[in-house]
């Protein structure tokens, strides 16, 4: 696992500029967090996992909850099975959480669910700013919210979930979903 950087434990990892790029691995292309992940700029690029997170991937267990703040930077081409840029959750049994606040996800693909963000069962996703633009999945394009993952919009959403039952929730609060296609 992770392509990259594979922060694990209780390890906190902040970037705040430079590049990952052209890395692969099953899970995480780029970065594989366990703990605390804060990407304020910098790019990751071209990055490809096998199956979850062709950029990111956010994962839990059963004494820490992942957590990835994207507050800027770009997350671009990367792509996996789940979430081309970002997959929120590794082991659906814990918590994971994703807050994106500004920054971009640009023409990521999944060739299955979540282009640019796939939300695992469990897992909150917050939308507070920045763009998902011109991701492609076969389910979810910009963003898949799987079961028992909740999600809730102040605003326009404009986006192809598969959220399946009323325990999914998505937070958008702001940003911008853009030229996605599922």
């Amino acid at each position: 696992n992770a392509g990259g950087v594979a922060n694990t434990g209780k390890g906190t990892f902040s970037m705040t500029g430079g590049t990952i790029k052209n890395c692969n691995a099953t899970n995480g292309g780029a970065v594989i967090t366990g703990y605390s992940f804060t990407m304020s700029g910098g790019v990751i690029d071209n990055c490809k996992a096998d199956n979850k997170g062709g950029g990111v991937t956010v994962m839990s267990d059963s004494s820490t909850a992942g957590i990835f703040t994207l507050d800027g930077g770009t997350i671009k081409n990367c792509s996996a099975l789940h979430g081309g840029g970002v997959a929120n959750g590794y082991d659906s049994d814990y918590n994971a959480y994703f807050t994106m606040n500004s920054g971009t996800i640009d023409n990521c693909q999944a060739k299955q669910t979540g282009g640019g963000v796939y939300n695992e069962d469990y897992t909150l996703f917050t939308l507070k700013g920045g763009t998902i633009k011109n991701c492609v999945a076969y389910c979810g394009g910009g963003v898949c919210v799987s079961r028992n993952a909740s999600y809730t919009s102040s605003g326009e959403l404009i986006l192809e979930n598969s959220a399946s039952n009323e325990l999914s929730r998505f937070n958008m609060y702001g940003g911008t979903i853009e030229n996605c296609r599922a």
